[in-house]
């Protein structure tokens, strides 16, 4: 009768069997983070392209419907505000393009609007919208502001001016020389600082996106 005895693992196996191990599940780990961190970075920069395509489209909305109107759009005594109030960072206008949202509201299709950056707490700053209900006494207040866009490094704006056939850096319907009259176009130039580090830090990368908007009643004021 023949007996074989039990094989076994020797304890010099069993360390280098636990340290392959330990070396592959080290290896996934690091590929698989690595592949977090990646996807992470690339919906932090879609957010950013999709935030900065949706204000850009909203200022070029807002922008292609610009008017100045006559006294009979102004009401009694002109105490309401037509035109274009335009510098190089910011900018207000009466427009055409307000939505309404509520039913019976006191609202009209002619408001003003404005454009302008205000610093946040990381340092750089946010892309603000002002919309009123209606003409306001001054372009430039009135309404409700609110961030349609975060994190900008800078905004210029640049005026086409057709009796020129110049950029300018500013715009008045109130001056002497565009008097009544609003720009052809308006060139938008903004640098946004995406988010793209990795494990919850946020390293900036500046990217710039630019925009022209035409300006359909640029020649003349609105008769009614």
């Amino acid at each position: 009768m023949t007996v074989y005895g039990k094989a076994g693992f020797t304890l010099l196996e069993v360390l280098i069997s636990v340290a392959i191990l330990t070396a592959m599940s080290l290896l996934m780990y690091s590929g698989l983070h690595r592949s977090l961190e990646a996807k992470q970075r690339v919906e932090w920069k879609d957010e950013s392209i999709h935030s900065t395509r949706i204000a850009m489209n909203k200022m070029s909305e807002d922008l292609a419907q610009a008017f100045t109107a006559n006294a009979l759009l102004k009401g009694q005594d002109n105490r309401y505000e037509t035109g274009f109030k335009g510098t190089a960072e910011g900018v207000d206008f009466s427009t055409f393009s307000h939505l309404h949202y509520a039913q019976d509201a006191k609202d009209t299709d002619s408001v003003t609007v404005g454009y302008s950056l205000q610093k946040n707490d990381a340092g750089l700053q946010d892309l603000y919208r002002r919309e009123s209900t209606r003409l306001s006494e001054d372009l430039d207040k009135g309404g409700d502001s609110y961030a349609i866009l975060e994190n900008v490094k800078s905004l210029k704006l640049s005026y086409y001016d057709s009796n020129k056939t110049e950029w300018v850096s500013e715009w008045s319907t109130a001056s002497v020389s565009a008097q009544g009259r609003l720009p052809q176009a308006v060139k938008i130039e903004l640098t946004v600082v995406e988010e793209n580090g990795g494990d919850g830090e946020k390293e900036g990368t500046e990217v710039s996106y630019q925009t022209m908007t035409f300006l359909p009643l640029y020649k003349n004021e609105i008769n009614f």
